[in-house]
């Protein structure tokens, strides 16, 4: 069952059920279409990561099976004074939010970044749940409490994981079959990018190659990988 992150809530029974999410990254407008045309013909929930200004926040909002969250990029504060950067994050994450989601209460870090000091920043500006914790191929993952207030809800799955684990000996639990496993304990947040939805991407190397032309969507779907890769995944999961 695909829900929102906010349906988790007052759920008492966390089995089977599945988040399906997306950070923007930046990404073009027709990247992240792409991306969004795929879950709306799946006609499943998704939860969109927001990263700046685009005319798909306007589509997403009168989606009704489409949750909006932010995804500040907080990076630039580490080289910072520390009094400093607390003051300077707090300005830029205010702004940001009451510049493209003023009501929503969802939030990711960009490169998942989190501490004590940002949970209190994320709780203050109104933010009520936070998707920063990685627990890759991990059952039994719950929600849990922060003493700011702030509802944690970990990521299951990311793509970046799936690129660098897949078939790993290392983490054999990022095998597909585990993944998408019908009874599952525990929650699962599957995450994405629609970057690497468009280039079905299947290696750092490929997806670093591209670069250079990640503003031309033509070259994106011309030089996209065939075969297995994140979007052939997602397929898998949302069209299964």
């Amino acid at each position: 069952e695909f829900v929102f992150f906010s349906d988790l809530l007052n759920s008492s029974n966390l089995t089977n059920k599945i988040v399906l999410s997306f950070d923007l990254d930046w990404a073009s407008d027709e990247v992240i279409d792409y991306t969004y045309q795929k879950v709306k013909k799946a006609g499943v929930k998704a939860t969109f990561f927001v990263t700046h200004p685009t005319p798909m926040i306007e589509k997403f909002t009168n989606d009704p099976k489409v949750q909006l969250g932010l995804h500040p990029n907080f990076n630039s504060f580490f080289s910072s004074e520390e009094k400093e950067s607390v003051k300077e994050s707090f300005e830029y994450l205010s702004n940001l939010k009451r510049s493209l989601l003023p009501s929503t209460k969802i939030i990711r870090s960009h490169s998942l970044t989190t501490s004590s000091l940002l949970l209190s920043q994320f709780w203050e500006l109104g933010f009520e749940i936070s998707s920063n914790y990685a627990m890759y191929g991990q059952s039994g993952i719950c929600p849990f409490h922060h003493p700011s207030g702030m509802v944690e809800m970990p990521i299951f799955f990311g793509d970046d994981g799936y690129i660098s684990f897949k078939n790993s000996k290392y983490l054999p639990s990022f095998s597909d079959e585990y993944l998408l496993e019908s009874d599952f304990i525990g929650f699962r947040n599957f995450n994405f990018h629609p970057i690497h939805v468009a280039l079905n991407t299947i290696s750092i190397k490929q997806y670093n190659e591209s670069r250079p032309y990640h503003d031309n969507f033509g070259r994106i779907i011309k030089e996209k990988h065939i075969g297995d890769g994140v979007e052939k995944f997602l397929e898998k999961l949302i069209f299964n």
